[in-house]
Parts: structure tokens; sequence; C-alpha cells
């Protein structure tokens, strides 16, 4: 598996079933994150570290335009690298009730 770094993402798109027959299996802006740059923690001038941010398994939604899109060595297959800063939302799968 590939290593990000200067500040990456590397994200599997999420699989999901259609209604509508068509070439399109995956979500192109919804994934897992799968490995992040553990180095930019020490570049980061914020207060919340990237690393106290993104875990791994959280499920990310992202803007694909932006974003690389490398074969993963399956047939068919693919990863996603994206840049930290467009990463639009994180969500860890944690429950809050009202």
């Amino acid at each position: 598996m590939i290593k990000p770094i200067n500040g990456y993402v590397l994200i599997e798109p999420l699989k999901h079933d259609s209604f509508v027959v068509g070439p399109k299996e995956t979500f192109e802006e919804i994934g897992i994150v799968l490995d992040y740059d553990d180095d930019r923690d020490q570049t980061l001038t914020s207060t919340f570290k990237q690393s106290a941010i993104l875990r791994k398994g959280a499920r990310v939604y992202f803007d694909a335009w932006l974003a690389g899109k490398y074969p993963a060595g399956e047939h068919g297959k693919y990863y996603w690298l994206v840049s930290m800063k467009d990463i639009k939302a994180i969500d860890y799968g944690d429950t809050v009730s009202a």
C-alpha cells in the first residue's frame, strides 16, 4: 500500500447499491481513511493537530475534483489521495443523543 506524504490522506471510496444501473459503483466523494501523513503534524500551526482530527477508519467527505485517483493493484480498485484541506467533513460513526 502507498504511504501519503505532504499533507495528503489515503482514502478508499465506499461502494454502494443503486436503483439505477450504470457505470458508477462508488461515491466519488465519500470514503474511508486508510492512512495519512503523520509528519504533517510538525508543520501545522493550528491548535488542533491533524492526528487529533483524523482517525484511520473514519468516513470522510471530500472534493473529488481536487483529489488524485490511483490504481490499488486489484482490477477495478482505486485509492484516492486527498489533501487535508480538501476534506469537508469527518464522520467517526459516534452517535449523539439529542
